[in-house]
């Protein structure tokens, strides 16, 4: 067997997944004549995203994270390379690329994405009680390109290395499931419904004896694969609402103690450690929960005794406050300090 060997590539992202209200206005303009489409849900699992680009024609390979290509040098801080580049995981993943590239004759570049997930590769807060926390480490695989077209697992499956930790989002439980285009509410529902099922118990943590909370559903749109901008995703937290009667209360407390300049101000103050926090929504709960020290034990008194809102009510609105406005600034990402706060001030209209 000829001798692998690495060279840099310049960077490609994996295209960020939405939520289904972003996605369904697509959905209708994409297929205006098509009243049913076809999803497939896989759990989602956290960790950290990684990909390994191969040359199978010059035997070349190169690894990607979300966010950089590593050099010949460099490794991860997250043990990726360390693991994968062992002699009898990459002569496994070879031939795997082989028998991949075999699916479209004639090809020689494939692009494999995953999220490289288990104990201590996730740093969202309270994770402790997450399935994925319990299991070794491995490699989930949810998304492989030859040239620039994305496949169906279903079609490679059998090429996936168990034995080496590389898993398939295949080879774990997978739900599938109709939307009416004209009228989604009774998929919307069951959406919903296996969500908060699989935050009790995450479907994969069952298949791998892990007990623990999974974090939602990405649902692939198997009607045209090639666009996984008509994928979303469903997490816990998209349902977890707070109640209708608390509603004018919340309002209250987001005109009049969490404004949009303290949040900015705090933006500003945790810019540092902004930085080494990879994950958007890992970034809002860690700001959320910091934000809350901001308050005076006066204020405290003020939100429970008129507003009649406890830090329970408020966590999870506050959290998808916050990440609403760190979203708005991530495309204007500052190199010096990970957070153009000019740019989140005209997104948040001051």
């Amino acid at each position: 067997m000829a001798i692998i060997k690495y060279k840099s590539k310049s960077l490609l992202k994996f295209p960020s997944i939405k939520d289904i209200n972003t996605v369904l206005p697509i959905l209708k303009s994409r297929f205006p004549e098509k009243k049913l489409l076809t999803f497939r849900g896989t759990p989602k699992m956290n960790g950290v995203q990684m990909s390994i680009l191969f040359d199978h024609g010059r035997d070349e390979y190169c690894i990607q994270s979300r966010t950089k290509s590593f050099n010949e040098e460099e490794r991860d801080k997250w043990g990726f390379r360390k693991y994968i580049e062992r002699d009898i995981h990459m002569r496994r993943i070879k031939k795997m690329v082989g028998g991949i590239l075999d699916y479209r004759s004639g090809k020689n570049h494939c692009r494999i994405v995953g999220e490289w997930c288990g104990s201590g590769l996730t740093d969202i807060p309270d994770s402790n009680s997450m399935a994925v926390q319990k299991i070794p480490n491995m490699w989930y695989v949810f998304g492989v390109q030859i040239h620039n077209e994305w496949i169906d697992l279903k079609e490679i499956r059998p090429h996936f290395l168990r034995d080496s930790k590389i898993y398939s989002a295949l080879d774990f439980p997978t739900f599938d499931l109709q939307i009416d285009l004209n009228d989604p509410s009774e998929a919307l529902s069951r959406i919903k419904s296996l969500t908060l099922k699989a935050y009790q118990q995450c479907p994969l943590g069952i298949q791998m004896n892990a007990r623990g909370r999974g974090e939602g559903f990405v649902w692939t749109c198997m009607d045209d694969l090639k666009d996984l901008s008509l994928s979303f995703k469903s997490r816990y937290d998209d349902y977890v609402l707070i109640s209708s009667d608390k509603e004018k209360d919340l309002e209250i407390f987001f005109s009049e103690f969490m404004t949009s300049q303290r949040i900015i101000k705090h933006v500003e103050k945790r810019n540092e450690e902004l930085q080494s926090i990879r994950d958007l929504k890992s970034r809002s709960q860690v700001l959320a929960k910091s934000v809350f020290k901001l308050f005076s034990q006066k204020d405290w008194k003020r939100i429970e005794e008129e507003l009649h809102l406890t830090m329970l009510d408020l966590k999870l609105p506050v959290e998808r406050k916050i990440l609403e406005y760190i979203q708005n600034a991530s495309e204007h990402n500052d190199s010096n300090t990970g957070m153009n706060t000019d740019q989140l001030k005209i997104n948040l209209h001051l």
